[in-house]
């Protein structure tokens, strides 16, 4: 279920997966309730990219690993969009001495905004680069614990995304800029410290284009060009250097 601004690569490269999409007017909120209804009316499963207890858990593993593997971190930078990454990130820092700080697009903080008034609130739909958190809203599930746990929310314009998405380009990280959106808030933050940016999304136009290409050489019978998956990276900021800092 897409909203009718999706990023076209991106409709492109799960129709090259076989998918089927369904586009739908408005924004993200008016695509949810039409996927719920779509769910009841197919008897699909519906599986929300945030706003479900067991997403906020698995999302939170992020953070486990990374405390685990850097158990020296003092601040973990995590991308928002309907919060789902960053509750669990919450849930998973509980008792560690590490700081968990929240980055939104500045075109919709939806979390900073319901957290100022007490209460989620339900911004209209924007078209911010960061594609990936377009959410309008707080999720339900993940709102209590973002308000009770969460130490910091950062929000990023649109030109420090696109910088901090090249800047991973050149270190050789494929983010989309919803991806890049922790290490734009680290950046804005200017902390010096050990911290970490999650790094969610790496849907960059090349990866789509080439994972469309590989679909089509498969279909052909010939041999597929090798695309890579995209995955979610942590990348690591070091206290000596300048502090740096997601779906289905």
């Amino acid at each position: 279920m897409l909203t009718a601004a999706a990023s076209p690569a991106k409709v492109a490269a799960l129709h090259a997966l076989g998918a089927e999409t369904v586009l739908t007017e408005g924004g993200v909120e008016e695509r949810e309730a039409r996927a719920r209804a779509l769910a009841e009316e197919t008897g699909a499963v519906l599986i929300p990219s945030s706003d479900h207890p067991l997403v906020v858990a698995g999302q939170g593993t992020v953070g486990a690993e990374v405390l685990a593997e850097a158990p020296e971190t003092e601040a973990l930078y995590v991308p928002t969009g309907g919060g789902g990454l960053l509750a669990g990130t919450c849930l998973a820092a509980i008792g560690r001495p590490v700081r968990v700080v929240g980055v939104e697009p500045a075109l919709t903080p939806r979390y900073a905004r319901s957290l100022a008034a007490g209460r989620p609130v339900r911004l209209p739909p924007c078209t911010t680069v960061a594609d990936g958190l377009r959410g309008q809203s707080p999720g339900a599930v993940p709102y209590p614990i973002v308000r009770d746990h969460v130490d910091e929310l950062i929000v990023v314009g649109e030109e420090a995304i696109l910088a901090a998405a090249e800047q991973l380009r050149r270190l050789g990280v494929h983010a989309e800029p919803s991806g890049a959106v922790a290490l734009a808030g680290a950046l804005r933050a200017g902390r010096r410290e050990r911290a970490v940016a999650v790094v969610s999304g790496g849907n960059t136009p090349e990866r789509l284009a080439a994972l469309c290409r590989s679909r089509t050489g498969a279909e052909r019978g010939t041999a597929p060009e090798t695309a890579d998956r995209p995955h979610g990276h942590q990348t690591p900021l070091h206290s000596h250097q300048h502090p740096q800092e997601h779906t289905p």
